[in-house]
This record gives structure tokens, sequence and C-alpha cells, in this order.
């Protein structure tokens, strides 16, 4: 079960590849655009037991917490999540560097909310670039 909270729209397309320090991330509720709020169940791959939700791509991406923080898998098609404690930091600090060396980083939806992993809650965090949801 996943209690989510209202997605919200990143714009990183003001930021400047000459000065990566100003890379800074502002949020602001974009309600035309919604994304619907993904569905995460467990799954259990080689690294361990972790969370995933049905992608639409090939991919199982599996976002695997450990003892040492958050797990995160960014799928082929560009969507990204995390689980575990400090799921939604942990994703604002990844999608914040990505856009501080990349030249041409998508705008994402990003949410956040709980899942149960292992019988107990967790926090996950989810971005989906805004292009994908044409």
């Amino acid at each position: 079960m996943l209690v989510g909270y209202p997605p919200i729209l990143m714009d990183t397309s003001y930021l400047s590849m000459r000065n990566p320090e100003a890379a800074k991330i502002v949020v602001r509720t974009k309600e035309s655009q919604k994304m619907a709020t993904p569905t995460f169940s467990e799954i259990t791959t080689d690294r361990g037991i972790g969370l995933t939700y049905v992608c639409g791509c090939p991919c199982d991406p599996a976002a695997i917490p450990t003892s040492e923080g958050p797990g995160f898998e960014h799928c082929c098609c560009g969507k990204v999540h995390f689980a575990g404690e400090g799921a939604r930091a942990a994703l604002d600090g990844y999608l914040t560097e990505r856009a501080s060396r990349r030249r041409r980083e998508p705008e994402y939806e990003v949410g956040d909310g709980q899942a149960v992993l292992k019988g107990e809650s967790v926090e996950v965090a989810w971005a989906f670039p805004l292009s994908d949801q044409q």
C-alpha cells in the first residue's frame, strides 16, 4: 500500500553548465500535469529484497535499501525511484547533482510517500521525466 503526496514538478531548465555551484532545484506543484502515483511492490533480486513498480519498459526497476541508506534505480526510460530512510532527500540530491553535470537533463515530476517492504513502512520517492508524460 502506498500513501502518496501531491507530485511536484522540478524545473531544472535554468541551470548553467558554466557554474554548477549555482545549480539548485525549483519545485512547484503542477496540477495540470499530475502523474499517476506509482504502485510499489516487493521484489526479490540477486542483490536483495527491494521495491519495484510497473514501469512500462522491459525493465524491473528495483530500489534496495541498506543499513547505510536508501537504495535507488534509474531505469533505462529515465524514471528513477529511491526506497528507504531519507529517500526524498537522496532523490533531490541525486537530481541536483545530475542537473549540474549534464547539458540536457529533463524536467521531472517528483513525488514521495510510504510503501510496505518486509512488512514495514518505508519511505519512497520517485521522479519521472515530463517528456514521458505525453
